[in-house]
């Protein structure tokens, strides 16, 4: 299999890319101009590097014609931490997905993997099935929702292999800041302390080479529709941060009363992964192994 990975340098991506050269798949990795590629550099040097401007749909035809990929899993999208969520530019990002879909359908792509995410579920039902009520409350998941729809009609249409990945909550190295299990293993290791909520909500923590395989195991299937990618176990961020501060030892302190739950918080938002397992896929990261396996990242990343 060929398979193309849009956003490959991102930490999704470039995670993907090294477990599917791992795998024996052969990788194409697209990302645009300017791109940071310290992740791909790291984790997959051995993939092709392709760049291009997914909003040019001249460049973006001729990419494909020239790729020949057999499969795409597309994770490129708008992600600016802090703006992303009520931004205008995923709208964008809808019709650029609609036209990377076409171009790859006419260059011989037969099977296409989109990107979504929780948010796009109604939060108030457990566990969240990929056949529970869609209720998105922003920019960005309201655009995913659009995104399938739009990408669904399409693959029907031309009849091409379709299937949507709806992302849960990840962690793991070479992860940004500004994240829940980044920014506290950084406070920690740096002998600050971190300062939370109380953290008894319940979220559905994967390590990012689960999701990675996860996504894998999705490309090479013929599952069609959306699929939940996440651990099918609920976890409090209590808990994450727990065993965060396990990993670093005794020296770590953490004040679980810095800060008070938001009145709209969703208390708890886990996946069902029936579909998942259906492919035969199980987690190899348990919460403690996978948190050591980030604090030995970013223990080397403040030692630089």
């Amino acid at each position: 299999m060929r398979l193309l990975v849009t956003g490959a340098a991102g930490f999704v991506g470039a995670h993907l890319a090294k477990v599917a050269l791992e795998s024996g798949v052969e990788v194409v990795a697209l990302h645009r101009a300017g791109s940071n590629t310290a992740r791909l550099d790291a984790l997959a040097p051995a993939a092709r590097r392709v760049m291009c401007d997914l909003f040019d749909v001249d460049a973006v035809t001729q990419m494909a014609r020239e790729v020949r990929a057999d499969a795409c899993v597309h994770l490129a999208w708008y992600a600016k931490p802090g703006v992303y969520l009520q931004a205008d530019e995923n709208v964008a990002w809808v019709g650029a997905s609609a036209q990377l879909m076409i171009a790859l359908k006419h260059a011989g792509c037969t099977r296409f993997i989109g990107a979504g995410t929780c948010a796009e579920y109604d939060a108030s039902i457990e566990p969240l099935a990929e056949q529970s009520p869609i209720n998105p409350n922003t920019v960005y998941s309201a655009s995913k929702v659009a995104a399938r729809e739009l990408l669904s009609a399409i693959a029907k249409r031309d009849q091409l292999s379709f299937a949507w990945a709806r992302l849960f909550l990840m962690y793991g190295p070479y992860e940004s800041r500004g994240r829940l299990v980044s920014d506290t293993a950084v406070k920690l290791l740096a002998g600050d302390v971190a300062q939370t909520s109380p953290g008894t909500q319940i979220r559905d923590f994967s390590h990012v080479e689960d999701s990675a395989r996860a996504l894998l195991a999705v490309a090479q299937s013929s599952l069609c529709g959306a699929v939940n990618i996440a651990s099918g176990q609920g976890t409090s961020v209590r808990q994450v941060v727990a065993a965060i501060a396990r990993a670093v030892g005794p020296s770590a302190v953490v004040d679980d009363t810095a800060f008070a739950m938001r009145a709209d918080e969703v208390m708890v938002q886990s996946a069902d992964i029936s579909a998942l397992r259906s492919l035969g896929f199980a987690s190899k990261w348990s919460l403690d192994e996978g948190i050591a396996d980030t604090l030995r990242y970013w223990q080397s990343e403040v030692a630089t």
